[in-house]
């Protein structure tokens, strides 16, 4: 739940800072906080009171480990910006698409074969 939490802060922020003329104070600002409100109450109903053993240990593991990712992006942010950037293309499908190869007349959607020919369809 922690993960959802942040995701709907990150949407806030990042429609603020990078798209801000397409950001909406209904979409992007009122729905994410009554998101994070609901979220909220469901981590604090979770973790209070605390849960017995063997439950106990694990909010704290799943908080250690958002800091350990956040501590490893500071330190990428710092030390070699370039792969996080790498990363962030690679987890938001930040690619270029591949230009468009033109299909000769009469053979539209036919892959090509192994030996450069292209496959025919069955008959039937």
């Amino acid at each position: 739940m922690p993960i959802y939490l942040l995701t709907n802060l990150a949407l806030i922020a990042y429609m603020w800072r990078k798209r801000r003329s397409e950001f909406s104070w209904l979409w992007h600002g009122v729905f994410p906080f009554i998101a994070m409100v609901i979220i909220g109450f469901g981590i604090y109903t979770s973790l209070h009171p605390l849960p017995a053993y063997p439950e106990n240990f694990m909010p704290f593991f799943v908080l250690g480990w958002i800091a350990v990712g956040v501590l490893w992006m500071l330190y990428l942010r710092r030390r070699n910006p370039r792969k996080l950037q790498q990363i962030g293309q690679i987890v938001f499908l930040d690619i270029e698409h591949p230009a468009e190869v033109p299909v000769a007349a009469g053979h539209a959607g036919a892959p090509p074969t192994a030996d450069g020919g292209e496959v025919q369809p069955s008959p039937g």
